[in-house]
């Protein structure tokens, strides 16, 4: 079984220009989340960029696996009249194995607050029978 990972996407360059990024800006995923504390500017079109590759980035599948080469991934802003007005984002990624999962550190968060039970009742009472089928 692969380990979770946490991700970082660290800003190598940028060509053109960025009004969010510079060289060594980072975001910072723990999934489900972006890590504001350790993310600098969150672009909406950068996230939409790495969308498709988080799933599979967090559950610890190598880059390489996914058709990303050497682990990088490129934001492309939209074309605007002024040439000068807009640029490519290129990020590297680096995942980082993380000891527990966020669904460990989510049923210590419940039993912490009082709601008991083992691991199972917890399972049963808060996810669905199947996850993998809408209602």
């Amino acid at each position: 079984m692969m380990p979770n990972c946490k991700l970082i996407l660290e800003v190598v360059d940028v060509k053109g220009f960025c009004p969010f990024y510079k060289k060594g800006s980072k975001i910072t995923f723990c999934e489900p989340a972006i890590i504001k504390e350790e993310s600098d500017e969150l672009c909406y079109g950068a996230l939409l960029s790495f969308g498709p590759f988080y799933r599979p980035l967090v559950r610890g599948i190598p880059p390489e696996e996914l058709g990303l080469g050497d682990g990088y991934i490129s934001c492309h802003s939209a074309p605007l009249v002024i040439p000068e007005a807009h640029g490519t984002v290129f990020f590297k990624i680096k995942q980082i194995p993380v000891e527990k999962t966020p669904e460990d550190l989510w049923i210590n968060d419940l039993e912490e607050k009082g709601i008991l039970g083992d691991t199972e009742t917890i399972k049963r009472k808060f996810w669905p029978e199947n996850p993998d089928q809408p209602y």
